[in-house]
């Protein structure tokens, strides 16, 4: 993937900024979800709570706002063509980073034709000498994930700022080697929406105490130290209660409510065991407009049954992942190509995709990384010339992880995507690609004996 340069950055973020300005005021369209952000943003820069908003309610904590107070200094039409000029970089940024982050800057293709064969391939160092590889091996990642990175562009959430500063921060862990500013930058992360905060559990099953002090400052110092800075504490204070207490009341209205819109495998636990709504997870304006129902339980349980139920499978999920990834005295790993950490990582995104109870189509842009991470491991693989029947189920299970994520889209045609949205099929793709990160994660492993 070619580098990029401070000047590439600057040029495309003013073109994507004017463009989208151009057909912002021609067409008079302004996203509902960030219409939510400035106006919370522009609510706090005012001195107005932001929670007591019936339009566009705003739902995160105060830091959210505090962070997009700069662009509610702007008409809403700027300042959304800005945010989106600003999704742009963050996602050039994510690709970069990943790449690195996967060895995509360390592979040299003479080093592959002598590798050993299967699993073991990946598990040889590298030699520093440079060397192309072939395009398709950074492109298609990208092209399989864009579809989720243009949902959060066109709709402007603000997923793609989290799944950034998640990005970040790992990589200032793996490749700066800073654990506690990496760590720092992951726990704001965790602040702006919750699903990061499940990568403190990571780091301390792997005994990782400079990235756990890390994340921990940066959810203390966002959540609330710069809050009471820009409210004063006693205003911060009054506003963190009111978010505390909408979040409660909205955890209740989700776990009793009569529909679902999640498309986890979480919520399909949850489908099929009572007879609730699905057809948000379909069409949300359908649904909004009093369209028909539709449930796909196999059984009639009563509805907090369902919910104990699912929940204890998400916990068990959690508690099988930190058991897998625990480290173990009598083992050691060698360097490889991608990193045994890029194989953790990826498990960790799918996993918090499954267990998720309002994972919805954008939040799959997480699905890069994994994705990335599989087609860096088959290339170096194949580039060794030699190819095992593993790597070919490897191959295959990874096809169709992609079919069922597409089989959600448009490009499936109605019928197809209409069946995979109620039954989640675009959360059993991310449980396929989380499957396929454990062989990864065994790469390199060798057992030291007594």
């Amino acid at each position: 993937m070619p580098k990029l340069r401070w000047y590439i950055l600057l040029i495309i973020f003013l073109l994507m900024c004017g463009t989208r300005w151009y057909y912002t005021t021609h067409k008079g369209r302004i996203s509902n979800d960030y219409r939510r952000h400035y106006l919370a943003a522009k609510d706090i820069r005012e001195g107005v709570n932001p929670y007591l908003r019936d339009e566009a309610k705003f739902k995160y904590p105060l830091f959210n706002a505090i962070l997009l107070a700069p662009l509610s200094l702007f008409d809403i039409d700027l300042s959304q063509s800005l945010w989106f000029a600003l999704g742009v970089f963050m996602i050039l940024c994510i690709w970069s980073m990943t790449w690195e982050m996967v060895g995509g800057r360390e592979v040299a293709t003479s080093a592959c034709r002598s590798k050993p064969d299967g699993a073991e391939a990946l598990a040889v160092k590298a030699p520093s000498a440079e060397d192309s590889v072939p395009a398709w091996v950074w492109l298609l990642p990208i092209i399989l994930s864009l579809r989720f990175f243009w949902i959060n562009l066109k709709l402007g959430q603000i997923n793609l700022l989290v799944f950034y500063f998640t990005v970040l921060g790992l990589y200032i862990i793996e490749r700066r080697g800073m654990p506690f500013r990496g760590g720092a930058i992951v726990g704001m992360a965790g602040v702006l929406k919750y699903m990061p905060i499940f990568f403190l559990l990571y780091f301390a099953v792997k005994r990782r105490w400079r990235e756990c002090a890390g994340m921990m400052t940066g959810v203390i110092v966002c959540f609330v130290l710069i809050p009471g800075i820009f409210l004063g504490p006693s205003r911060s204070i009054e506003l963190q209660k009111e978010f505390i207490k909408q979040g409660t009341r909205r955890v209740d209205q989700m776990v009793g409510s009569a529909v679902v819109s999640g498309e986890s495998l979480h919520t399909f636990v949850y489908s099929i065991l009572t007879p609730i709504d699905v057809s948000p997870k379909i069409s949300m304006e359908a649904a909004k407009q009093g369209g028909s129902p539709i449930y796909i339980n196999v059984v009639n349980l009563n509805p907090k049954h369902a919910q104990t139920i699912a929940r204890i499978f998400c916990a068990l999920i959690l508690l099988a992942m930190g058991w897998f990834l625990r480290p173990r005295a009598s083992e050691t790993y060698l360097p490889g190509i991608p990193p045994r950490c890029m194989w953790e990582y990826g498990l960790m995104f799918m996993v918090l995709l499954v267990i998720s109870p309002e994972a919805r189509k954008a939040q799959f842009l997480t699905t890069y990384i994994p994705s990335a991470t599989l087609i860096m491991g088959y290339y170096t693989i194949s580039a060794s010339g030699r190819h095992s029947p593993r790597v070919k189920w490897f191959l295959v299970l990874f096809i169709l992880s992609q079919a069922l994520l597409i089989g959600t889209s448009r490009v499936a045609g109605e019928s197809l995507e209409r069946f995979l949205d109620a039954y989640d099929g675009i959360g059993w793709g991310a449980l396929i690609l989380g499957l396929l990160m454990i062989p990864g994660v065994k790469i390199g492993q060798k057992v030291v004996a007594d």
